[in-house]
């Protein structure tokens, strides 16, 4: 199976700043990058991803991320309701990649690696510990 889509979680509901000037951790500054950016070029460095959905505050994420994402879902206040609207684009898709924006230390051999592991295991869902 290759070209599935991915739903990237960036919503936010702690209130006030995590940092001056930042009140989403999806868009902490690390060295030169957002947080968030790590995330959705782990995923476009993977050949197994197709498109990306994120969920989150759209208009400050497509300021910083452009047409690295294909599709900007605003955020829904709820981790249930943030996962639903990210997979709108995705409605009839048979398998759908779940990842949070707060992981900047993963890379696309890692998400291809994951991926294929949960194809062969052919479970409903799949959760890497």
């Amino acid at each position: 199976m290759t070209g599935i889509n991915a739903i990237v979680l960036a919503g936010d509901s702690k209130k006030g700043f995590i940092q001056e000037g930042v009140n989403n951790k999806s868009l902490l500054p690390i060295k030169g990058k957002l947080m968030v950016e790590y995330v959705i070029d782990a995923l476009r460095e993977s050949a197994m991803i197709d498109k990306i959905s994120i969920s989150g505050s759209s208009d400050i994420l497509k300021e910083h991320l452009g047409d690295k994402v294909d599709y900007y879902m605003e955020d829904r206040n709820t981790l249930f309701d943030n996962i639903k609207a990210g997979l709108e684009p995705f409605a009839n898709d048979e398998a759908v990649l779940v990842v949070t924006s707060d992981i900047p230390m993963i890379s696309g051999w890692m998400i291809t690696d994951l991926v294929q592991r949960c194809t062969k295991q052919g479970g409903d869902l799949c959760y890497p510990i």
